[in-house]
């Protein structure tokens, strides 16, 4: 008990510095942009393929903006194109009910997430450990506490964050498709968000684990990036070698491929349990395993 106590404080304590240094408010500011940003692109985009599907229709009276999108998104001829799209029919249909906005605002949160956290997140780990207060902490706590106590600590932050660009990407929704339906792209909004929670929990063990190698912030930044970029790698060259014509290879694909984050993605998408709750066990795992392969290499090191 005394070991969780001492992690759940390294965790409130992670808080409390980023509220102290306006950590905290920077972090929700990025999120917050970026979600606006890409929000409002992405219903431009929306609000365009509207008024050209209004003149092909050729309706007589413009509908409020938003309608014409779900109204074709609930045709069954749309939903066929879809399943085509994804390659899933079940999948497709599953995703029926959903609403487009919020689909569509899922797709990019899963792009960008990864990245925002590998920029934000690993600092906090070097920064410690360069300035050398890791050797007081490691006094009254051990090492592996003061690790998981880090990783909860930016994994709400993750959260928060997330929960404000969700927010803010509603409220640009409202704004610019009043005829679109705001209690189902709020509460499709909810149901996303924490399916790229649960995504970038892994980035964050993979990206804080990074960081224990070093002790500068910008290094940890780039070794968090140059992680990025190996388990998008490793999740392709798995998906590569599970479509070779050697037995042996198609064997190693998805073995590979079943150590990163990416392997899990599609089954977030899903709606049902039998999928949702294995993916996220697995990328829970996956965040764990990242984090404490950093923590036992730096457990040899000097602190």
């Amino acid at each position: 008990m005394r070991f969780w106590r001492q992690t759940l404080l390294i965790a409130r304590n992670e808080w409390g510095y980023a509220l102290r240094s306006r950590r905290a408010l920077a972090v929700l500011t990025l999120y917050v942009a970026v979600a606006a940003l890409t929000m409002n692109g992405l219903l431009s985009a929306l609000l365009r393929l509207e008024r050209e599907l209004g003149e092909l229709l050729r309706l007589s009276a413009a509908p409020a903006p938003g309608s014409v999108v779900d109204a074709l998104w609930n045709s069954v001829r749309f939903r066929q194109l879809v399943a085509g799209a994804v390659g899933s029919e079940s999948l497709a249909a599953e995703l029926v009910g959903v609403s487009p906005v919020a689909l569509a605002f899922a797709g990019l949160a899963f792009f960008y997430t990864p990245l925002l956290v590998a920029l934000l997140a690993p600092a906090r780990v070097a920064e410690e450990l360069g300035r050398g207060t890791l050797r007081f902490i490691a006094i009254r706590a051990p090492l592996l506490a003061w690790t998981l106590g880090k990783f909860l600590g930016q994994v709400l932050l993750i959260g928060a964050g997330l929960g404000f660009s969700a927010l803010t990407a509603w409220a640009v929704a409202v704004y610019r498709l009043p005829g679109a339906d705001s209690a189902a792209i709020g509460a499709g909004l909810v149901s996303w968000t924490l399916r790229v929670w649960l995504y970038a929990a892994a980035f964050a063990g993979l990206t804080m684990g990074a960081a224990h190698l070093t002790k500068s912030p910008s290094r940890a930044i780039l070794v968090a990036v140059l992680a990025l970029i190996a388990v998008a790698v490793a999740a392709w060259g798995g998906g590569q070698l599970a479509e070779s014509g050697w037995q042996g290879w198609r064997t190693l694909g998805p073995l590979l491929r079943a150590i990163t984050p990416q392997a899990y993605r599609a089954d977030l998408w899903r709606r049902s349990a039998a999928h949702l709750a294995p993916a996220a066990a697995a990328l829970g795992s996956l965040a764990l395993c990242y984090l404490l392969a950093g923590y036992a290499l730096r457990r040899r090191r000097d602190l």
